[in-house]
């Protein structure tokens, strides 16, 4: 199976701490309370506690950015079907959000989607060159043609699974 390596920025933000988060979402219920409830319990590896907290930021008030974040949790709960649906509504507001293609990509090159995976790389790269190299979106490109092209599947999907974490 292909591991996922995710981009996505929750770790790299300073919350305060998952209790003091907890008190104000269910005091002060909003959109933004509960979408950093879901980072915060996200932070802490309570992904079934984040996927439901981004929900109901989304239920309150949907945008790119809480959708992205709960396909993200929803990737790295196995969920894969739902967390598309997540990436698909990230562009719905977002159509040049980097790391919605970037996923959806990854997530399509898992399902071995590869024609729709290409398109969501291609898509990537061309929105943050910098970014796509970084996470090596064109090696990852490069074995997608391969397996269009009905490659030895197995020496490309080992390549896919270096690619993939």
């Amino acid at each position: 199976m292909l591991k996922m390596k995710l981009y996505h920025d929750i770790f790299d933000r300073q919350l305060p701490p998952l209790e003091e988060v907890e008190h104000w979402a269910h005091e002060t219920p909003s959109a933004e309370q509960w979408h950093v409830l879901g980072m915060a319990q996200f932070q802490k590896l309570i992904f079934h506690q984040a996927e439901i907290s981004f929900g109901e930021a989304i239920a309150l008030e949907a945008n790119a950015e809480r959708h992205f974040h709960r396909g993200v949790t929803r990737v790295i709960m196995g969920k894969f079907r739902l967390a598309l649906d997540d990436f698909d509504t990230v562009l719905q507001f977002d159509p040049e959000h980097f790391g919605a293609h970037y996923n959806r990509g990854r997530l399509l090159a898992r399902l071995r989607r590869y024609d729709e995976a290409l398109e969501a790389l291609e898509t990537a790269q061309r929105l943050n060159r910098a970014q796509a190299d970084r996470l090596k979106v064109g090696q990852a490109m490069r074995t997608l043609r391969r397996l269009q092209k009905g490659g030895n599947s197995d020496s490309f999907l080992d390549r896919l699974r270096g690619w993939f974490g």
